[in-house]
Formats: structure tokens, C-alpha cells, sequence
């Protein structure tokens, strides 16, 4: 049976969505007192509601997080709240780090929100076949086998420290630096188990997962640098399990691009490079992250996204600690998400995992 998803959703007006406040809630759990903070307090309770489930401190609807489109990695590190206190500051300059670009939504990967328990998403994982008989003759049985496709909660979490001085003077706002942080962390961690994943308490990603098509580059030499018949061939995995359609990308390290813009074709024979442009490759998209194996060896994977399942089972639940950094007038801010991935059909991707740049 599939686990039934749940409405996550706030019945908010526009007005009310532009006037929810992050930083508000942030006090109000803070200080312990929700009267300055009505709005957030009875969307927390809506949802908690809708959950059938208490927060650790207090839920945030999905615009009151998710509104900075921006999906990226690592952000800038709150604690140090005196390095944006204005002093003949120009907050409108205000700096941001360098950071990845989350790929998620980019490359088409099916997003299942509002999950509730375990969930089993039922599957064909062997067709029938049609066979032409003699006349009088019996018709064959031929069934399908069924599978599942299966997820449970696992818990995203994240810390950041806000001194009280950033919280009263920082410019520009804390609200927005605050979200756009946590949106920033949550998906860079999102697309990094999504693409592999399988470490310690992690969701299982895509070149973790049994069954997606294997392409060795070694040479006899032993370098495993790509050719363009290892491109091919990866390519190929994928089309012979009649996978080739849907969302399909190729995702990879900005490093293996740039190696496959400066391999030709055929050595010494062809000026073409594998990769005439950063944009594409064999007639599909390119996506390039940090987010993908960044050390040695890199990958190369291509597939069918949509067959990528990111699935949520609650709303952002945030818990606000006053105590733990007390003595330096700092307030602790846990984040956690209850997340899961899973691979519809392993068969509808393929990569080489052994790939070096060298």
C-alpha cells in the first residue's frame, strides 16, 4: 500500500504571506511569547495539525522558507554577526559566499511533498510479452512482476548561531539572510545525496543504487580518462533498456566538463571535441554541480530524471535554543527536514564512476 500524502499546505493570503516572518517566529519561540507573533504561531499550529505531530519548537510553511528561489550550497556563517552590524555600511553591496547551484529542479526530478510514514510506490518490474501462436494454439501466460519502490523519513538537520546583535541591527535583513541560508544548505545536502548519497544515515542516491548501467573508461594503460566511445556507451546503457525518454540530462563535475571540451573525438584524427559546448552533449542537456563526486574519481551520469523521486514528509520544523550559547549572547537555531530518495528504475541511468581529469 502507498503511504496516502499529506496536505502541507497554509490556507494564507497574499497579504499574509508577504507579512509571515521568519525572524519573528524566531523571537517569539525565543522569548517564549507568541503574542507579538500571532500569524506564525497558528500556521505552526495549522500544520503541527495537519501532521498530527507536535515541533520540535515551530513548523514554517513552505513560502516562509522557500520563497528565495535561490538553491544553493554553504552559505555565510551567522556567527560572526559583527562582520554585517552597519558602520558606514553599504548592506545594498552585501557580499555573498561562492556556492554551488542546487540542480534538482534543473534537471527534472520528480519531488513528492507532504509524505506521511513509510512510503511504497508500487512498480512493474518485469513486462509481459506478446507472442504470435499457430491457429488453434493456447495463448501463453505471460505476468508481470511487481515491485516497490520504498521510502522512509530520514532526518536533514542543520545548526546555525545568530548573535543578538545581528538579530536587533544587521542590514540587510536577517530574515532574508536567514532563509536564504538554510534554503542554500538544505539543498546543496539535498542534491549531494540525490546524486550519490549511501553514507552513514544518508538516503540512498543514484550511483549508490544497485543496477543503474556500469561503464568502466580504464584503459590498458590504467587511466580512466573518457573517450567518446565511453560517452557513447553510457548513452547506450540506458537506450537498450528502452529508458530513453522522460527528463533525460547528463549530470556531472564542472571539472569533467571541462575535460571533455578539450578531448577530441578521435586522437590525432579529429578536431571535433566530445563536447562542443558547457550546454550540451549528444543532443541532451548538461548539467553541471559541485554537488556531484568532486574527488578523485569523478563521474559522468546521464538518465532519465523523472525517474529521481525526492520525497518530504514534513514541514521545516525549526528549534530555537537560547541556552546553549548563553555566555556569548548567541542564539542557537536547529533546522530539520524529514526527507527520503529513491530510483524509480535503476535501469533508466547509467554513468562511469572511474573518471579522472588529468
Amino acid at each position: 500500500l502507498t503511504s496516502k500524502p499529506m496536505d502541507l499546505t497554509v490556507d494564507a493570503s497574499p497579504k499574509e504571506k508577504r507579512s509571515y516572518s521568519l525572524v519573528r517566529a524566531i523571537r517569539a519561540a525565543d522569548a517564549k511569547d507568541w503574542s507579538g507573533a500571532g500569524l506564525e504561531f497558528e500556521m505552526s499550529q495549522e500544520l503541527a495539525k495537519k501532521q498530527s505531530r507536535q515541533p520540535k519548537g515551530f513548523f514554517v510553511p513552505d513560502f516562509g522558507w522557500q520563497t528565495r528561489t535561490v538553491s544553493t550550497a554553504a552559505g555565510a556563517t551567522f556567527g560572526a554577526g559583527a562582520n554585517i552590524i552597519p558602520e558606514d555600511y553599504r548592506g545594498d553591496r552585501f557580499i555573498d559566499a561562492l556556492i554551488g547551484t542546487s540542480i534538482l529542479g534543473q534537471v527534472g526530478a520528480t519531488v513528492l511533498n507532504g509524505l506521511q510514514g513509510n512510503v511504497a510506490i508500487p512498480k512493474i518490474s518485469t513486462s509481459t510479452a506478446a507472442a504470435f501462436i499457430a491457429e488453434g494454439g493456447s495463448v501463453g501466460n505471460s505476468e508481470p512482476d511487481f515491485a516497490q519502490v520504498t521510502m522512509t523519513p530520514k532526518l536533514l538537520a542543520n545548526k546555525i548561531s545568530v548573535t543578538r546583535e545581528l538579530m536587533i541591527q544587521s542590514d540587510p535583513s536577517v530574515e532574508q539572510l536567514i532563509r536564504n541560508n538554510m534554503v542554500r544548505i538544505f539543498a546543496a545536502k539535498v542534491d549531494n545525496v540525490a546524486i550519490k548519497g549511501g553514507g552513514s544515515n544518508e538516503p540512498t542516491g543514484i550511483l549508490s543504487t544497485s543496477g543503474i548501467g556500469d561503464v568502466s573508461t580504464s584503459g590498458t594503460s590504467g587511466n580512466a580518462n573518457l573517450t567518446y566511445g565511453n560517452v557513447v556507451d553510457i548513452m547506450t546503457e540506458v537506450a537498450q533498456d528502452n529508458a530513453l525518454l522522460g527528463n533525460l540530462r547528463w549530470v556531472t563535475h564542472p571539472a569533467v566538463v571541462g575535460k571533455l571540451m578539450q578531448t577530441l573525438v578521435a586522437a590525432s584524427t579529429d578536431s571535433r571535441m566530445i563536447m562542443p559546448s558547457p550546454e550540451s552533449m549528444m543532443g541532451y542537456p548538461v548539467v553541471q554541480t559541485t554537488q556531484a563526486p568532486s574527488s578523485v574519481p569523478y563521474a559522468l551520469l546521464f538518465g532519465n530524471f523523472a525517474d529521481l523521486y525526492v520525497g518530504f514528509f514534513s514541514a521545516l520544523d525549526v528549534l530555537v535554543d537560547p541556552y546553549g550559547s548563553a555566555g556569548t549572547a548567541t542564539t542557537n537555531l536547529y533546522f530539520y527536514q524529514d526527507m527520503d530518495i529513491a530510483v524509480a528504475h535503476a535501469e533508466s541511468f547509467a554513468a562511469a564512476q572511474d573518471v579522472t581529469v588529468a
